[in-house]
């Protein structure tokens, strides 16, 4: 069982930008907490090879301006696949408005993972 969840913070957290954001691995608790970046650990499975298992995370931006979300979106976006993990899911834009009063978009990641060097592999 592998752990991204730190290498992901480090990621998202290095992302330059003006753009203000804080990245937790929690949704955000209320409109006063700002952009919001946030990400957990959806799969860590095993697969039929013992030293390769499944890993993927949910990466979901909360922001209040749609071009601020839009730049951020793909910010992201370059940010993950530069570390090698696969784009597999994008929330539709027709649920862009959340009920907090945020605007959200959500991305999937992942990748089968080597256990036994911990790289990233097809």
């Amino acid at each position: 069982m592998q752990n991204y969840r730190e290498e992901i913070k480090e990621t998202l957290e290095g992302i330059v930008t003006d753009i203000p954001f804080k990245v937790k691995m929690a949704f955000p608790q209320s409109v006063s907490d700002g952009n919001i970046i946030s990400y957990f650990e959806l799969t860590n499975i095993s697969t039929a090879v013992s030293t390769v298992d499944d890993i993927s995370y949910q990466i979901d931006l909360w922001f209040f301006d749609v071009e601020k979300l839009f730049t951020m979106l793909s910010l992201v976006d370059e940010a993950m696949t530069a570390k090698g993990f696969l784009r597999q899911f994008v929330s539709p834009d027709s649920m862009l408005h959340d009920q907090s009063g945020y605007l959200r978009k959500s991305m999937r990641y992942g990748r089968r993972v080597d256990t036994l060097t911990n790289r990233l592999i097809d």
